[in-house]
């Protein structure tokens, strides 16, 4: 049982960074951190009273935001029945 639970553990970790490489977070949390003009607050202004919102830009097309919620979806599985297999 115990050589289950550590394939079980390797595939979610496989998982996980695969699908973190898909959706490509490290590059959004980057963006977001560089981006000086985000204001927490600024739900709270008067409409007329607002800065334009910056467009975001489209994804690339390499980024899969369905392929990445599977594999990261699929690597919580792995990790939950590696777990139940301890």
């Amino acid at each position: 049982m115990v050589v289950v639970s550590a394939v079980a553990f390797a595939a979610s970790l496989l998982c996980f960074y695969s699908g973190a490489r898909a959706l490509q977070t490290k590059n959004a949390v980057a963006r977001l951190r560089a981006d000086d003009r985000f204001d927490a607050l600024a739900w709270l202004d008067h409409p007329a009273d607002r800065q334009p919102a910056f467009s975001v830009p489209e994804p690339p097309e390499e980024a899969s935001i369905e392929r990445g919620f599977v594999l990261l979806t699929l690597g919580l599985c792995c990790s939950l029945l590696g777990v139940l297999t301890l």
